[in-house]
């Protein structure tokens, strides 16, 4: 075996005779180790698209990356965070309801054990007086009437009553009194149930609720150039949506929908609201509708899968259509309804923290717009909807560069305002309807005690 020592002394030699042999030719030895790989030449700078890219037929694709406006972090998170906050909401009024409904139904059926165990009762003293009579009656019998046939005691009837008659008639109270108090027992399985699940919900709601407050007032300086971020971004994703709706104006029950909804523009968001000094955004279309006479259910979702059947395209809008939001384009995740009020903005409740205002439709998370009421076909293409002009809560126009988060109240314009517009005028898809000029946005200084204010941690939560 070769001891370590004798490896060294070969390698020694080795180096020594390799040397030798390529200073004999009179060339240097190659170095150990391999040499590098020559650079690539530059192939200069890449080229960078300054434009979209046009395709036959005038149609763009892409375009620079600065073409795109983005939101900042703020307004990103502000965004994702809502949309968090009201598909909470909208789970937990869900479960609410449902709550409410078990309770109900408990009650029902705990009245209905009770009218069953006063009925067992009466049935058993009946059926006791009857049997007591039936051998009372039979002990006064002749011998041989008993002998013939004592199944078909048919004098009894008129000396007594009737004891096989009284026996089904326990037997079927004493059914109906054990089918009872199981009913009983699967409505209070039910509530129990459902109470868990709610108060499961109500943490998870109250801790993002808190989190998107908390998040608006450390920020409260920087809230209102977040939406102008997402103003601007939104309405670059909404450009291509946008046109006339030609030969349709909007039905007259939709507009007044509408109206109803900007008269409570400035009013406070509060979870599970339905007015009349606070709202959340399914409880103000529950309430816009019912002032038109249309029913609407109560959560988002369910108030989407009761209209989905009249759905339109986003670029035919008219005022007064429901607009449904889904950050994960599910028809089970919709969690936030608004009322289009036209030029691609809407009228809805936010979030926590926030008041019923006017905004640019959330292209971001647009996940179908409805249309209760149908448009009404007119001959030319329509005009300017015919409304009065609109207090200081108005929606800002297109080339409004600073719309602020909530409405500010100023001294109301002189123009007088009517409530309807003319029956022979008619309307354009792109109008904006306003509120009558007497209304405006501040909340009444004297809410109603129900009615929890906007601001603060869990507001709105710690009741059902």
């Amino acid at each position: 075996m070769r001891t370590p020592r004798d490896l060294r002394w070969s390698l020694a030699c080795s180096t020594l005779v390799g040397a030798t042999f390529w200073a004999g030719l009179g060339l240097a030895a190659p170095a150990a180790a391999a040499q590098k790989p020559p650079a690539p030449p530059n192939d200069g700078a890449r080229p960078v698209p300054s434009g979209p890219l046009r395709l036959p037929g005038g149609q763009s694709v892409g375009g620079t990356a600065a073409s795109a406006p983005t939101m900042g972090k703020l307004a990103t998170d502000l965004a994702s965070l809502g949309a968090e906050v009201g598909r909470l909401g909208q789970e937990l009024l869900a479960v609410k309801l449902e709550h409410d409904g078990a309770a109900i139904e408990l009650a029902r059926t705990r009245a209905e054990l009770a009218h069953a165990t006063a009925t067992l009762e009466r049935v058993r003293l009946t059926t006791q007086d009857a049997v007591k009579s039936a051998y009372r009656s039979a002990a006064a019998m002749p011998l041989d009437v008993l002998d013939a046939d004592l199944s078909q005691l048919g004098v009894l009837r008129g000396r007594g009553g009737n004891p096989s008659s009284a026996s089904a008639m326990l037997a079927r109270a004493e059914q109906s009194a054990q089918a009872a108090k199981d009913a009983v027992g699967a409505a209070e399985a039910k509530l129990k149930d459902v109470t868990r699940r709610h108060a499961k919900l109500k943490k998870s709601y109250g801790a993002q609720e808190r989190r998107l407050l908390r998040l608006r007032r450390e920020n409260a300086g920087e809230i209102a150039t977040a939406d102008r971020e997402r103003d601007r971004y939104e309405k670059y994703l909404g450009e291509k949506f946008q046109s006339e709706v030609d030969g349709l104006r909007p039905h007259a029950k939709a507009v007044r929908a509408a109206r109803f909804a900007l008269r409570q523009v400035g009013d406070p968001y509060v979870w599970a609201a339905e007015g009349p000094n606070a709202w959340d955004c399914s409880g103000l279309m529950l309430k816009a509708f019912r002032s038109v006479g249309h029913r609407l259910p109560r959560v988002a979702k369910d108030q989407y899968q009761a209209t989905k059947h009249q759905t339109v395209d986003r670029a035919q809008l008219l005022p007064g259509d429901l607009i449904f939001y889904s950050p994960g384009g599910r028809a089970a995740g919709v969690s936030h309804v608004a009322l289009y009020i036209g030029r691609g903005r809407v009228v809805h409740a936010p979030s926590p923290g926030e008041r019923v205002r006017v905004q640019r439709v959330w292209w971001s998370s647009f996940f179908a717009a409805t249309r209760i009421f149908p448009g009404e076909v007119v001959d030319e293409k329509p005009g300017p909807l015919p409304l009065p002009p609109g207090p200081p809560d108005r929606p800002p126009s297109d080339t409004d560069p600073d719309p602020t988060p909530t409405p500010t109240p100023t001294p109301t314009p002189t123009a007088t305002a009517t409530s309807q517009p003319p029956p022979s005028a008619t309307a354009s898809p792109q109008a904006t309807v306003t509120p009558p000029a007497s209304r405006q946005p501040a909340v009444s200084a004297s809410p109603t005690p129900q009615v929890p204010a906007p601001s603060g941690s869990g507001a709105g939560v710690s009741a059902w």
